[in-house]
């Protein structure tokens, strides 16, 4: 499947703040508490 550019844009701009939400509802990674916090962390 290909994205236009404007869909992918959505699509990052919604996965970071999907990915923290659920972090913050599972308990995964307490001590991140925005957005831009999990956005700029290491995946390790």
């Amino acid at each position: 499947m290909k994205l236009s550019r404007q869909d992918a844009n959505l699509f990052y701009e919604l996965m970071w703040a999907i990915q923290f939400y659920v972090n913050q509802k599972l308990k995964i990674f307490t001590k991140i508490k925005t957005v831009d916090e999990y956005e700029s962390s290491t995946s390790e």
